[in-house]
């Protein structure tokens, strides 16, 4: 590749990423975008919407702003460690016994960058029950009805 060309594309690239405003990774628009766009392949397909991964929990969640330190489960996949646990339209507000302290923050700037809150404390705690003494287990603390439960699926292992 020449210098030329080079340049040429890192102007490109500059010009598109200054021209484009920067967007959060969560927008709550009224049409239900991003939420309602489905996959069309992989085991994302059987879910209802471009959900969080909440990785090897086997759940899929929405954030909310009205719920800004919550997850909204919007799929749970069958035979995975959540399932019996936590069901659609649970939120889950805590895990390890903590409720979770931070207000969802998303995004790809400077100031943010990936998701703070809610996704990253979760993520936090899984790879926590993953190590030591914990053996893959995990508590959650669940509003279901208006009512706070303990949820304790096991996490041995992978879910895919």
């Amino acid at each position: 590749m020449t210098t030329r060309s080079l340049t040429v594309r890192l102007v490109s690239i500059t010009i598109l990423c200054v021209a484009s405003p920067l967007q959060a990774q969560v927008h709550y628009h009224d049409n239900d975008s991003p939420w309602g766009e489905r996959a069309k392949s992989g085991p994302d397909a059987e879910v209802p919407g471009w959900f969080y991964n909440l990785g090897i929990t086997g759940l899929r969640a929405q954030l909310v702003t009205d719920q800004p330190k919550a997850l909204l489960i919007k799929h749970v996949f069958p035979a995975s460690p959540a399932t019996g646990h936590v069901q659609i339209g649970d939120l889950i507000v805590g895990a390890s016994g903590q409720l979770f302290k931070e207000k969802h923050r998303n995004g790809y700037g400077q100031t943010v960058f990936g998701a703070d809150g809610p996704v990253s404390e979760l993520a936090q705690v899984l790879e926590e029950c993953q190590s030591g003494n914990r053996n893959g287990k995990l508590s959650l603390t669940v509003r279901r009805d208006s009512e706070i439960r303990g949820s304790s699926p096991e996490f041995v292992g992978e879910f895919r």
